[in-house]
């Protein structure tokens, strides 16, 4: 999402879809996973992940799935975070 542009989908001189690309429709192929993880066996090419909360929040639930997530081609994104510009209430309602 690019949010610099989130005000003007409010008052309606943008579309939401002009902001935002769902991975799921262009990837279809692609298993997306937002997860933490705790550790990656290179060797058996299994990745340990315990789930991260709807909403990506952060932290991890006390009922939280824990999983080893077999892959072929592993992309990670490292701490990645939206960048808000400072706009109030961005955060909050993301």
């Amino acid at each position: 999402m690019f949010t610099p542009l989130l005000a003007s989908t409010t008052v309606g001189t943008l579309e939401f879809r002009s902001i935002a690309e769902p991975l799921k429709a262009s990837l279809p192929d692609i298993n997306f996973v937002q997860a933490h993880c705790t550790g990656i066996d290179f060797a058996k090419r299994v990745v340990h992940a315990v789930e991260t909360p709807r909403g990506g929040k952060g932290g991890v639930a006390a009922d939280a799935m824990v999983a080893d997530i077999p892959f072929d081609v592993l992309a990670a994104g490292i701490g990645a975070r939206n960048n808000t510009f400072g706009i109030p209430g961005v955060v909050e309602n993301m």
